[in-house]
């Protein structure tokens, strides 16, 4: 059966180039490259370039008993809306004693997962471990990964895979779809959407608060994909927990308060995630005014979103860093979802004078502006910490090329040009710090491209 990529297609990319004045074999090289851009196979993936780095040589088993990995351990938990929403620290400290003393008992293979997605998430922070650890590690992630979705359904099983799903978001894995359906799947088999059940099947009140959050973890992940990806919505909204912000007993005083902040906060943006997602599968049913009057609505949700969680997050307790890190998570969320939504009609289908389109045109010339602006601020330290920026930066940079093409406006053209040049400098970074990552090269092309007279 032949592989289908997964594709951000934000509007029909023919049509749109159709309307423009490029030639035909120019406009045919620019549709490619598009596409190529917006495709996963894109995007680079954290643990294949930890492969790559270590230049072919083969790496070395992972040593369990370094004891870099302690540290690479509780650096793992003071990383907020991680793993300290699934597990906490004493856990995974005894799951390595175990390891490293397997005499006492056997280790499964659902807490060996556990460890090594903490260990992974603590490599990812620490910009100093050695290369040939980091390609170890990925190397074990890819083997755990197959045993643990073929284990058998428990509820140890579900909390693995999820702290699994949470680290391949972080790293952009190929394999991030493959352990959605994987978690749903388990899920479904479980009933852990029923209240009851979880309780039943859980060994304590702790275990069952941990499934409830991993659930709302899997929901957002899965809607947040579906949204980039156009993939089919899994998850019910019914399906979700009631989980308190401030009452919840199980979070430990080494879990900050923002964690659960983050968790609801992204669940609410999953929300929003999926009524876009039904908008846009009816953007050729409804009437114009209504379907321009749903838009505005759902941009100005998403923007009081922003400003609540930007407001309301509990950053004080948090290293500079980090929170500098959160923050800018919940700014590309915030940015990928406007440009989705306020493209699902381009600019060549609306009249121009239509006030709700002038408005909405100004709102995605904004986004993309202060996204691509964004660029040169960004550290190049957490480039290779999140993957999630990258791909804005891409989808922002598509949307900027569409504009060059229709907009004749020359003091547009002129903001155009120069937010071009903003995105080709940050996407040469990218080439630096990814050299197998071919995004440069195609975004170089379509410059070229634009400039082309």
């Amino acid at each position: 059966m032949k592989k289908v990529t997964p594709m951000s297609r934000l509007c029909d990319i023919t049509t749109i180039l159709q309307t423009s004045k490029l030639g035909g074999s120019r406009k045919q090289a620019a549709i490619s490259t598009i596409k190529a851009l917006l495709s996963s196979d894109c995007q680079p993936c954290l643990s294949s370039f930890w492969k790559s780095i270590t230049d072919g040589k083969k790496s070395s088993p992972l040593n369990i008993r370094s004891p870099k990995i302690k540290a690479l351990i509780h650096d793992a938990f003071q990383e907020p809306g991680g793993l300290n929403t699934l597990t906490s620290v004493q856990h995974i400290i005894e799951i390595h004693r175990t390891v490293l003393n397997p005499q006492q008992r056997l280790v499964q293979p659902t807490e060996l997962s556990l460890l090594l997605v903490t260990i992974t998430w603590g490599a990812i922070l620490d910009t100093d471990l050695d290369s040939f650890t980091k390609a170890a590690l990925a190397d074990a992630l890819d083997k755990i990964t197959k045993l643990l979705i073929g284990y058998v359904d428990s509820v140890d099983k579900f909390l693995a895979l999820v702290a699994m799903l949470c680290l391949a978001e972080r790293m952009n894995q190929k394999e991030l779809h493959t352990l959605i359906l994987a978690c749903a799947g388990t899920a479904s088999c479980l009933k852990l959407h029923i209240g009851s059940v979880v309780r039943a099947s859980c060994l304590s009140e702790e275990q069952a608060a941990q499934v409830e959050r991993a659930m709302c973890i899997l929901y957002y992940i899965e809607k947040s994909y579906a949204l980039r990806w156009q993939t089919l919505t899994l998850i019910s909204k019914e399906s979700l927990p009631a989980v308190e912000t401030r009452t919840d007993p199980t979070l430990r005083k080494d879990t900050s308060a923002i964690s659960l902040q983050l968790l609801h906060a992204r669940t609410r943006y999953a929300h929003l995630c999926l009524h876009i997602i039904e908008l846009r599968k009816t953007a050729d049913e409804n009437a114009l005014a209504s379907f321009m009057g749903k838009i505005t609505e759902l941009a100005t949700a998403l923007n009081d979103w922003h400003e609540l969680i930007t407001e309301n997050l509990s950053m004080s307790s948090l290293e500079e860093h980090t929170a500098r890190r959160v923050t800018r998570q919940v700014f590309c969320l915030y940015h990928e979802a406007l440009l989705h939504l306020v493209s699902i009609y381009s600019s060549h289908q609306c009249n121009s004078f239509n006030p709700p389109h002038q408005g909405l045109e100004a709102i995605r010339r904004q986004s993309i502006r202060e996204f691509i602006l964004s660029c040169n601020t960004i550290p190049s330290e957490d480039l290779l910490q999140d993957q999630s920026f990258i791909f804005t930066s891409v989808l922002a940079f598509c949307l900027l090329v569409q504009d060059s093409w229709l907009n004749q406006n020359m003091d547009l053209r002129k903001e155009n040009a120069a937010l071009l040049s903003i995105s080709n400098g940050f996407f040469a970074r990218i080439r630096l710090m990814y050299p197998q990552s071919s995004i440069f090269e195609k975004v170089s092309t379509l410059i070229s491209i634009v400039n082309y007279e």
